[in-house]
C-alpha cells in the first residue's frame, strides 16, 4: 500500500505526507521502509488536543451505536484501542470522552517522542503548534528548510495556508474544561504536560 502511495511522488514528483496520527507507533518501521523519509511531530498542549479531539465522533460514548468504522478499522465509540493498557481497558471504555482523548493524546505522544530518540537529526523535526500559531512565517520557514523544500511556489503556498492558523485555539481548555475534568487530565497526562512545559513544576 505504501509502495503504491509513494507513486504521487515518482509520478509528480511531489512529496508524499501521510498524517494518520497511529503512524507514531510505526516510527521504525516507516523509517526502514522509507530510507529517505522524514517524520515531523508536531506537539501542542494536550489539554487543548484532548478538547478538540473529545469533539470529533471516533471516541465518544455516544459514537457507540453508529456502526460506523474509522479508516483504523476500530468501530467509533468508547472501545479500547491497542494502545490502551492492558489493565485498564475497562477504565478506558467506561470513563468521560474527555479522559479518553488526553488518554489518547498521552500514549500517541510518549510514543512519539521516544521513537525520536532513534531517528538521526535530518530526519526528525519537533514543532510546537502553540508557536507556529503565534508565528506562523518563521516557524514556517524553519519547516521548510527542514523539509528541504526551495521553490518560491512552494513556500509561498505553505505560508500562506499556515498563515490562516487561528491564534484563538491556543489556551481554550482554560475557560471551556470544568475544574474536575482538569483535575482528571492533570491524574492522566500531569507528567508528560510538565516535561513538555504545559504544566508548572
Amino acid at each position: 500500500v505504501y509502495r503504491w502511495l509513494m507513486r504521487l511522488h515518482w509520478d509528480a514528483d511531489l512529496r508524499f505526507a501521510e498524517k494518520t496520527p497511529r503512524n507514531c507507533f510505526l516510527v521504525h518501521f516507516l523509517a526502514e521502509a522509507f530510507p529517505d523519509s522524514q517524520f515531523v511531530h508536531i506537539i501542542r498542549d494536550g489539554r487543548d488536543a484532548a478538547l478538540s479531539y473529545a469533539k470529533k465522533p471516533w471516541l465518544q460514548a455516544a459514537s457507540a451505536a453508529s456502526d460506523k468504522i474509522e479508516p483504523g478499522g476500530y468501530r467509533y465509540g468508547p472501545y479500547a484501542r491497542f494502545w490502551v493498557e492492558r489493565d485498564r481497558v475497562n477504565e478506558f471504555e467506561t470513563t468521560s470522552d474527555l479522559h479518553r482523548c488526553i488518554w489518547a493524546w498521552r500514549r500517541f505522544t510518549e510514543s512519539a517522542l521516544k521513537s525520536a530518540q532513534t531517528l538521526p537529526e535530518h530526519r526528525y523535526y519537533e514543532l510546537r503548534y502553540e508557536t507556529l500559531v503565534r508565528c506562523p512565517a518563521d516557524e514556517s520557514d524553519r519547516l521548510l528548510n527542514f523539509l528541504g523544500i526551495e521553490a518560491n511556489e512552494s513556500r509561498a503556498l505553505f505560508h500562506s495556508v499556515t498563515g490562516q492558523a487561528k491564534t484563538d485555539s491556543v489556551g481554550l481548555w482554560k475557560n471551556e474544561l470544568s475544574e474536575q475534568q482538569k483535575q482528571q487530565v492533570n491524574r492522566e497526562s500531569g507528567p508528560l504536560l510538565r516535561q513538555l512545559g504545559y504544566l508548572e513544576a
